[in-house]
């Protein structure tokens, strides 16, 4: 780990730290939704809505590989952090290898059974007679290509818990920026079509893959993926799971909202399907900006918590949570008021834009709240608090179940798009009120951190 990382985890003020820490993150994770729009910007130029459908309807298995390396990522990444700040520089290069290796196997593990249970996966996703070959190809190369995807994204995590914030953003550029390069070149110049979006993501988080490999090979100074780090104990793996399965949890609950979603919104056509995937897209840009700042402090966070800095723990927590209000309110208020631009990108029915525009304006609303959302979840995660972060977990999947079941037998289609921003605001509610409950026993816990 370089002296300058140290400095900005120990010393630096609080609004410079934050700022090296989370704007590489969040120019990273912004980059990234780009990289989903663009995948279905490229494909709807095909003029074909059943392939815009099939990219839509493909996401959820990508959000299972990218949630299963949020166990070895996201949950070495924060135990990492605090060792870090305990200076024990030796358990985090077995956590690092750790997480590696774990990336590797559980990747190998979730490929098998993408093509074992490929005919039941299409049946579950929602798909018709007419999008079920072009989603079918889709997740026949993303799934081959999964532990590349495990390691990009988990790697990527590791890399930024040591403070090396800039060069795990690298890592997330190469990934993306090179799937909105290959995307054109495979869909297009090679005609593979909606086929050509699946090699590009596989291939350039491949590249990343890499890259990522090369930094802890010859950059790091504190974590390594050689093999003989590799010796998981009952100490590490609790640290990491009881932090990552949380997480985990958080991203099959999504995965889960995402296949009702589609099953639902399906009963009124394919292209209800597309507005509102291209909806859900769309909402990724303050989630992901939000998330971006929230996650890119956690190093600082767990690392200035174990170290017992607790007044810097305590401003960084401020200071972060009025960033992440500022960004959430002021990207929710841009995108509502350009609701008919935007589908004008991706869409040029302009019947199915009449029908999309109050669907996609429902929907935005949903993105006030995430401020609050991503910080209170990360707060938890950062410092080690599993019980917070499993409940944290479980409420916005759990939410949204109901009100999508309930929205749909009420008011329709109208009500499976209102679904999304009532499962938020509840989810943010539930939020305080979980800190509220929580309160006494997590000030004595971290001496006093959020006041």
């Amino acid at each position: 780990m370089e002296e300058t990382n140290i400095y900005y985890l120990e010393k630096a003020p609080v609004p410079k730290a934050v700022a090296n820490m989370a704007l590489p993150m969040i120019l990273a994770m912004f980059v990234g939704v780009i990289q989903n729009i663009a995948d279905t910007f490229f494909v709807g130029r095909l003029n074909n809505t059943d392939m815009i459908t099939a990219v839509m309807l493909s996401l959820p298995v990508f959000t299972i590989f990218m949630a299963a390396s949020n166990i070895f990522g996201i949950g070495c990444g924060t135990y990492i952090s605090r060792l870090l700040g305990e200076k024990d520089y030796a358990t985090a290069k077995k956590a690092s290898s750790f997480s590696f290796y774990g990336s590797i196997i559980l990747g190998f593990m979730l490929t098998i059974i993408c093509y074992i249970f490929m005919n039941p996966i299409l049946h579950l996703l929602g798909t018709s007679v007419h999008t079920i070959e072009p989603t079918k190809s889709f997740i026949n190369i993303l799934a081959g290509g999964g532990i590349f995807i495990m390691l990009s994204f988990s790697m990527g995590q590791i890399v930024r818990s040591e403070g090396a914030s800039k060069q795990s953003m690298v890592g997330m550029m190469i990934a993306t920026i090179g799937t909105i390069i290959l995307d054109p070149i495979m869909i297009f110049t090679f005609h593979l079509g909606v086929s050509g979006s699946a090699a590009s993501t596989v291939i350039a988080n491949g590249l990343a893959a890499i890259y990522y490999c090369y930094y802890f090979i010859k950059k790091s100074e504190k974590l390594s993926i050689s093999f003989k780090y590799f010796s998981p104990n009952i100490e590490l793996i609790k640290n990491s799971f009881s932090i990552g399965i949380p997480v985990f949890i958080t991203f099959i609950l999504l995965l889960t909202s995402s296949l009702l979603l589609n099953i639902f919104s399906a009963k009124y056509g394919d292209a209800a399907v597309a507005i509102l995937g291209i909806a859900v897209q769309i909402n990724m840009i303050p989630e992901f900006l939000v998330s971006g700042l929230c996650e890119g402090v956690q190093p600082l966070i767990g690392y200035n918590y174990s170290a017992n800095n607790n007044n810097r723990m305590n401003e960084i927590i401020r200071f972060t949570g009025i960033c992440s209000m500022i960004i959430s309110i002021f990207v929710s208020v841009f995108l509502y008021f350009s609701t008919n631009y935007i589908l004008k990108i991706f869409i040029t029915n302009s019947n199915i834009i009449s029908l999309g525009a109050p669907l996609f304006r429902i929907c935005m609303l949903a993105q006030v709240v995430y401020g609050i959302i991503f910080l209170f979840t990360n707060v938890f995660q950062a410092t080690g608090k599993s019980l917070p972060s499993l409940i944290m977990s479980l409420s916005q999947g759990v939410l949204f179940i109901p009100a999508i079941i309930i929205g749909n037998s009420t008011f329709g289609l109208t009500g499976i798009a209102y679904a999304l921003p009532i499962s938020e605001f509840g989810t943010a509610l539930f939020a305080l009120l979980l800190y509220l409950w929580v309160k006494k026993d997590f000030y004595k816990s971290i001496n006093n951190v959020i006041s």
